[in-house]
């Protein structure tokens, strides 16, 4: 398994939650949305736009009350996979949050900052899937290479330069699921939403 994950860049969990699980999860995410609101986020990007809204870490304790207990779940089930002990980043404002995204809303091709991240899928909408280039990256060390990376994550985020020499994967939102991912390697995105109802997912950052 371990060798795997290094060698897949990816694995993916189907029934990590429980059915009651997703739908406790997703009524309070969903009664925080009616009573205090969610600001939509919409930055338009090349190919993909940034649209959709966030319960960060500030808040997130409003939505999910065990969301400790649910972290060691995970943090225990990416320690198995990836054969190290891996621990969530210190930005306690994005090493957990939830990600919602309304029909029609989308999330841009990016890397994450971190070495590994968990998506967890309270919900199941159509489209959403999330797109990914698992263990697609060209990595500089090094501050002086700042200027380099972003050039090379550009190039590499082109659409022929993706589908020339990346390994497309997609992962459709399926309820209970958990996906976890090399964030630091893989260039992902989330698919437009379709249907009527908003993506729901919780995302932790080791």
């Amino acid at each position: 398994m371990t060798a795997d994950f290094w060698k897949d860049g990816f694995v993916f969990r189907a029934g990590f939650l429980s059915d009651t699980e997703c739908d406790r999860y997703g009524q309070s995410v969903r009664a925080l949305e009616r009573t205090g609101g969610l600001p939509l986020i919409e930055r338009q990007a090349a190919g993909r736009w940034l649209r959709y809204k966030v319960v960060d870490g500030r808040r997130i304790d409003d939505v999910i009350p065990d969301i400790d207990e649910l972290s060691e779940r995970v943090q225990a089930e990416l320690e198995r996979i990836c054969g190290i002990r891996l621990l969530p980043i210190s930005d306690s404002v994005a090493a957990r949050n939830v990600n919602v995204t309304p029909p029609g809303g989308e999330y841009r091709w990016h890397y994450d900052r971190n070495a590994a991240t968990a998506i967890l899928y309270l919900n199941e909408v159509p489209g959403g899937e999330t797109e990914m280039f698992p263990n697609y990256r060209l990595v500089f060390r090094g501050g002086r290479h700042q200027r380099v990376q972003r050039w090379l994550d550009g190039l590499l985020r082109l659409r022929p330069v993706r589908h020339l020499l990346g390994r497309r994967t997609l992962v459709a939102p399926r309820r209970g699921a958990l996906l976890i991912m090399r964030g630091d390697r893989a260039l992902h995105s989330v698919r437009t939403v379709g249907g009527s109802e908003d993506r729901i997912n919780l995302i932790l950052a080791y």
